[in-house]
């Protein structure tokens, strides 16, 4: 949750996208606006008038004498402790209003699409289990900034957006990283928009950057011609455009029933085979979607009769705490589901049973009995990921 809303206080530009970074350093001193001595933080915490939180304070995020960091602390937590993280709830808020009164370090104002995705991922799978609906907010509207303004006058996605203008075409990891935010996004809120948007970039990262062979290039035909055309093959501080691609193809695979996204993931697999199998810890990703590959995914729908929506909370509860790494999911009332089943293949024919809200669980289309009752939904999902 602080991570989500330190991203909503701080990086978050006015119409709801995301800016790229914050520099480092400020007042000529890296990581300043960032770190604390310890004689700081017992000033400011001990005019709360309690010693011993200043002491659990100390012990918490492990603050020494010579510090972590050129003798300041950069705060961290060894042991995780929820209690006493929350009983520094006060003590947090203190420190964090001290620190505003420091002199901020730069920020990098560029919007760039791949690291708005990114973001939209993070928000909207957050949303999800925390069931905080700030932060599925907050993941459509930087969607939302990102499909209007990222835009080239032919409707192509470009690489970044800064001073009112969009720039630059788009590359792999741009493409790659939205989609699979919106993919996300779409699991989170079941707004049928978002899958369509996922499903069309999708298509038109195939056009601009696969090869017919296997694998993605990270350039495309939109950019200048180069002798030879990379294909990213390493997963770093963040993945490659091509791992993400491969698990794209394979969940809108999943979603669509359309088995060409298959072949499309298996194709990519091929070309990254050596890798895979000499240095698996170099496509740590692509290792996600082999796995998923492997293991059927589950397809899962809960409908509702129009109307009845928080009579489906206990059934889509359930999905929220439920860790289902191979799956899809999509929800909503009888009349939306009719609609997205002329995309979402696993959808077509299922109908609210009794008039109650209903869940169905399915592998390559053979179906559990569809369930009315979340315990029952709950049982069917462990039977099923065990």
């Amino acid at each position: 949750r602080e991570t989500c809303d330190y991203m909503l206080r701080e990086m978050r530009d006015g119409e709801g996208a995301f800016y790229s970074a914050t520099d480092a350093d400020s007042e000529g001193d890296e990581g300043r606006f960032f770190v604390w001595t310890g004689d700081e933080i017992r000033r400011e915490l001990d005019a709360l008038g309690n010693h011993e939180t200043t002491r659990l304070f100390l012990e918490h995020y492990d603050v020494r004498a010579n510090g972590n960091w050129e003798g300041r602390t950069v705060l961290n937590v060894p042991r995780p402790d929820e209690a006493r993280w929350a009983a520094l709830a006060e003590a947090r808020a203190r420190l964090h209003e001290v620190r505003k009164r420091r002199v901020a370090p730069l920020r990098d104002d560029k919007i760039l699409a791949a690291w708005n995705g990114l973001t939209i991922s993070g928000l909207a799978v957050a949303g999800r289990i925390l069931d905080e609906p700030r932060y599925l907010a907050a993941a459509a509207q930087a969607a939302d900034f990102v499909l209007t303004h990222l835009r080239n006058a032919d409707g192509e996605l470009q690489r970044s957006f800064k001073d009112g203008q969009a720039r630059h075409a788009a590359f792999l990891d741009d493409h790659a990283f939205l989609t699979a935010g919106l993919i996300d996004l779409y699991e989170a809120s079941f707004d049928p928009r978002w899958l369509a948007e996922a499903l069309s970039l999708a298509e038109t990262g195939e056009r601009l950057f696969a090869d017919p062979a296997g694998g993605w290039y990270m350039s495309s035909t939109r950019h200048e011609t180069l002798i030879a055309r990379e294909k990213p093959a390493y997963d770093g501080a963040e993945p490659s455009g091509t791992s993400v691609a491969l698990m794209n193809a394979l969940r809108l695979g999943v979603f669509t029933g359309d088995d060409r996204w298959r072949q499309l993931a298996e194709r990519g697999l091929r070309a990254h085979a050596e890798t895979l199998r000499e240095r698996p810890i170099a496509m740590t990703e692509a290792l996600l979607a082999l796995d998923f590959l492997a293991d059927t995914p589950l397809e899962i729908a809960v409908v509702w009769p129009d109307g009845a929506e928080d009579a489906a909370a206990p059934l889509l509860s359930v999905l929220r705490r439920s860790y289902l790494p191979s799956r899809a999911i999509a929800a909503g009332p009888e009349s939306a589901m009719e609609t997205l089943g002329r995309t979402v293949s696993f959808v077509r024919g299922k109908v609210s049973q009794a008039g109650r809200p209903t869940a169905y669980v399915c592998r390559r289309g053979r179906c559990d009995l569809p369930v009315t009752d979340a315990a029952a939904f709950e049982a069917q999902l462990r039977r099923e990921t065990c």
